[in-house]
């Protein structure tokens, strides 16, 4: 077990994870945050991510019609989408 202080930043705390231990956790820029009781649990991020460099470049829209096209890009969610768009 290792014992880090929590460091104030603006209104908030944070904590230093040292490198090492996120080497060997295979942890990169982001992680989630989960809370158990009165525990922190910090993980890997593993939700599916979009690499949107390959998913342009599987689109084949020269055959595709307006509404296949639309359909394509309703896998891709976004926040706005569902929580602010209306119709």
């Amino acid at each position: 077990m290792i014992t880090v202080k929590l460091r104030n930043i603006g209104n908030s705390k944070g904590i230093i994870i040292p490198k090492e231990l996120l080497a060997l956790c295979n942890m990169d820029e982001e992680v989630s945050i989960e809370i158990k009781g009165q525990q922190l649990i910090v993980s890997k991020v593993s939700g599916k991510s979009i690499d949107w460099d390959s998913a342009f470049q599987q689109c084949d829209t020269e055959n595709l019609s307006e509404r296949q096209i639309a359909q394509t890009f309703t896998d891709f969610p976004n926040t706005f989408d569902q929580e602010e768009w209306t119709w």
